[in-house]
C-alpha cells in the first residue's frame, strides 16, 4: 500500500507546478526507495493534483523510513533541508579541486624550472667553450704576429747581406756604397779581422790597421757585432765607420 505521506507530498509539489521527474529525484535523494516512490506516483497519477490541499506538516514529515523513530523525537529536517545538506559537500569538493590544480601547477612549474635550469647550464657551457675558442684564437694570432715580425726581420737581414754582393744597376764600380751588417767577429790586430754573417758571408775589415778601429774591435772578438761603413760594389772588404752603433772617431 502506498505511503500516504508520499502521496500527499507528491500532490503538493505537482500542484505547485513541479515536474514528476523532479519530484521523484527529490524523494530518491531523501532516501526513499524506487518502489515506494513509483507506487505513490501511480496513486497520484490517477487523482487531480491541481487543487492539492495538504498541510505544511507533510513537507516536514518526509524523511527516510529507517530514520522515522529518531526523526520524530529529534525534529526531522524537511526534504529540502536534507537536499540542501548535500550542498555541504560542494565546499570540500571545490577545495579538493583547487588543491589538485595547485599540485599539478606546482609540478608544471617545477618541470619548467628544471628545463630552464638545464638550458641555462647548456648556454653557460656553450659560452665557456666559445670564450675558450676566442682565447685560443687570440694566442694563435699573437703567435702569428710574432712569427711575421721574425720573418720581416730575417728578410731585412737577408737583404742587407745580399746587398753587399749585388751591384745596383747604373752604379759605378769605383763608387763606395753604404753597408750595414751583423756577424761574428774573428781575428786579431796584426792579422786583420773577419766578420761572418748568419748567411755564411765572410767580410774582411779593410781599415783594421787604424788604431781606433783596432781598439774598438779587439775586445769584441768572438762575439756578434753590428758594423756600418762602406765598400766598393761587389766587394766583401768593408771600411768600418761604427761598431754596435758607436762611431769610430
Amino acid at each position: 500500500m502506498a505511503n500516504q505521506q508520499l502521496i500527499d507530498f507528491i500532490k503538493q509539489q505537482m500542484g505547485a507546478g513541479e515536474r514528476k521527474e523532479t519530484v521523484k529525484s527529490t524523494l530518491r535523494a531523501s532516501g526513499w526507495g524506487d518502489a515506494e516512490v513509483d507506487e505513490a506516483m501511480a496513486v497520484v497519477g490517477g487523482t487531480d493534483t491541481s487543487i492539492a490541499a495538504v498541510s505544511e506538516s507533510v513537507t516536514r514529515d518526509i524523511f527516510k523510513p529507517r530514520m522515522a523513530a529518531s526523526a520524530k523525537s529529534a525534529g526531522t529536517p524537511s526534504i529540502f533541508s536534507l537536499h540542501r545538506s548535500s550542498r555541504h559537500w560542494v565546499l570540500p569538493a571545490s577545495l579538493g579541486a583547487i588543491i589538485l590544480v595547485l599540485v599539478l601547477g606546482g609540478g608544471w612549474l617545477y618541470k619548467t624550472s628544471a628545463d630552464l635550469s638545464g638550458q641555462v647550464a647548456r648556454l653557460s657551457g656553450e659560452n665557456a667553450a666559445f670564450t675558450s675558442q676566442i682565447v685560443l684564437l687570440s694566442k694563435e694570432n699573437n703567435s702569428l704576429r710574432i712569427e711575421a715580425d721574425s720573418l720581416r726581420a730575417t728578410s731585412s737581414d737577408l737583404e742587407d747581406q745580399l746587398s753587399i754582393l749585388i751591384v745596383p744597376s747604373g752604379t759605378s764600380m769605383s763608387q763606395e756604397l753604404p753597408v750595414n751588417v751583423k756577424g761574428t767577429l774573428a781575428g786579431s790586430g796584426s792579422a786583420g779581422y773577419t766578420l761572418t754573417t748568419s748567411r755564411g758571408i765572410v767580410l774582411t775589415i779593410k781599415n783594421y790597421r787604424d788604431a781606433k778601429v783596432a781598439t774598438a774591435l779587439l775586445p769584441l772578438v768572438g762575439t756578434t757585432i753590428g758594423i756600418t761603413g762602406t765598400h766598393l760594389p761587389g766587394s766583401k772588404s768593408v771600411t768600418v765607420a761604427s761598431v754596435n752603433g758607436i762611431a769610430i772617431q
